[in-house]
Order: structure tokens, then C-alpha cells, then sequence
């Protein structure tokens, strides 16, 4: 694993992430996973969104990698990342979340001997041009948010209810 740009691992998120290229904002570290020089994985990590909460927690907002990756290289991946947040960092504890909308179970965590502490509420999208888009878009003022908005007034687009999400900790 290595640390990197967010544009040197973007299009494994375009490929292999169903959130596609969507990381949303405070990211503050990026990592490859490289297998014979070739960018195979990608993670970004930040601040968690509820950060008073999870003091102390670095978020792993998206973890993918190319599917014919090697067994096991997504833990192998993610145990280079909690050594290197361990060994250059303050943080002494990793957060991340497994989506059961998207039948995502936390198997890479339960691999790399992360807890599962609760659960959120269940998720919520709203669903326009057959696309998914977090409800926060519909607060931030830019132009698609406006249209998004319109749209959910005439009833174009609509709120979905997912599943809660699994909260995962690992200790550092």
C-alpha cells in the first residue's frame, strides 16, 4: 500500500465501487494498493461525519479494489493502511461501515478483527435520473442541488429507504 493522490485512484472507484467516483468532502488521506506497479485498490480516509462522536477515529469513507485481485488482498490492503495510520498519525482508532442495502455484510472487517459497535439509522437516498445522491445534496446550494430539489417538489425524484449500516472499530 501506498499513499497517493485521489486522482491516481479514482478510476478503480469508477470501476469497482457502486458509489462510483462520490467521496464527498473532508478527505484527508489516500492509498493505492499496487500488485506488480499496477494501482489495484484504492482507499480514501477522513474525518468522521459525526466527529464528536468518534473522537480520535479515522473514517474509511471508500475501500475498493479491482475483483481479480489476489485472496485476501483487500485485508492485506487494509491491514498496510492501519499500520501506516498507526505509525504517522495521532489516531488511535479506524471507523468505517458496511452497507447492508447494498448486501455488504463487514466481511473485510470481520477478516482484519475490526468490532462491530451498533448500527446507524437506516439509510436514506434520493433517487433522480437513476442515479442515488445523498440527502445532504439537497441542503448545499449548487445548481444540480436546486434542480434536485425541484424535481423531488414535482415528484421526479424520491426519498428511498435503505437498511441501517453496520459500524465497524478497529483498536489501534
Amino acid at each position: 500500500a501506498a499513499t497517493c493522490r485521489y486522482a491516481d485512484i479514482a478510476p478503480i472507484f469508477e470501476r469497482w465501487h457502486y458509489k462510483g467516483r462520490k467521496i464527498g468532502g473532508g478527505i484527508t488521506m489516500f492509498f493505492a494498493l499496487l500488485i506488480d506497479g499496477k494501482i489495484s485498490g484504492g482507499a480514501v480516509l477522513g474525518k468522521p461525519r459525526h466527529n464528536r462522536k468518534y473522537a480520535g477515529h479515522i473514517d474509511i469513507r471508500r475501500l475498493a479494489c479491482n475483483d481479480k485481485t489476489h485472496c485476501n488482498s483487500e485485508s492485506w490492503f487494509l491491514g498496510q493502511i492501519i499500520r501506516w495510520i498507526a505509525a504517522n498519525t495521532p489516531y488511535k482508532h479506524v471507523l468505517s461501515y458496511s452497507d447492508a442495502t447494498e448486501q455488504h455484510t463487514g466481511g473485510i472487517y470481520k477478516a482484519c478483527n475490526f468490532r462491530a459497535v451498533g448500527q446507524t439509522a437506516p439509510t436514506k437516498n434520493v433517487v433522480w435520473q437513476g442515479r442515488k445522491y445523498h440527502p445532504r445534496s439537497l441542503t448545499v446550494d449548487r445548481a444540480y442541488s436546486r434542480r434536485l430539489r425541484a424535481d423531488l417538489e414535482q415528484g421526479l425524484a424520491y426519498i428511498e429507504t435503505g437498511k441501517p449500516k453496520t459500524v465497524w472499530v478497529y483498536d489501534i
